[in-house]
């Protein structure tokens, strides 16, 4: 009796996970490696079922450190082509971190292709964000297997995708 109220317990756990990780968003700008029809998408749903990484990453268009680390994310975009699905979601407007229009001028100015947009709710309490910026890794099979917090290094985010998520660049 005791081992069934385990094995309940453990699947309502699982459940309420995958309820908390899903959001709607809406794409800044193109679609194209997302693998979606149009700008709205469920992040379970659209992303975490491609049968790819995820790297999702969570930033604020006026958040200084967010800024030092997109330049890397943009390089990792490029070198790791669409084997893993790059996502970030801009929830500087809940934050006090910038508004859309912040995160678009910044998006612009760095020169960003990466896919970004903005949450259709509010996903900080839901993914424990308390601060800026912050990063979830998915393996393939969507399940989160690392939770960052604070900036990336291009060295650090290079080893997360090739050992971690075992990701292949594409000229490696």
């Amino acid at each position: 009796m005791g081992a069934v109220i385990v094995a309940l317990v453990g699947v309502s756990l699982v459940q309420s996970v995958t309820a908390e990780e899903d959001f709607g968003f809406t794409v800044y700008g193109s679609t194209d490696t997302l693998n979606i029809e149009d700008r709205n998408a469920e992040f379970v749903a659209d992303i975490l079922t491609q049968g790819k990484p995820v790297l999702l990453n969570f930033w604020g268009g006026s958040c200084p450190p967010c800024r030092a680390e997109m330049p890397d994310f943009q390089d990792a975009f490029e070198q790791f082509g669409e084997e893993v699905i790059f996502l970030g979601i801009d929830i500087g407007p809940f934050t006090g971190l910038g508004n859309q229009s912040d995160a678009r001028a910044l998006l612009a100015e760095l020169g960003i292709t990466y896919p970004t947009g903005y949450p259709d709710g509010n996903p900080v309490s839901d993914f424990n964000i308390n601060g800026l910026p912050q990063t979830l890794f998915y393996d393939a099979d969507g399940n989160k297997v690392l939770h960052e917090r604070g900036v990336l290094t291009a060295s650090r985010l290079n080893r997360i995708l090739t050992r971690t998520l075992g990701a292949t660049p594409i000229d490696g």
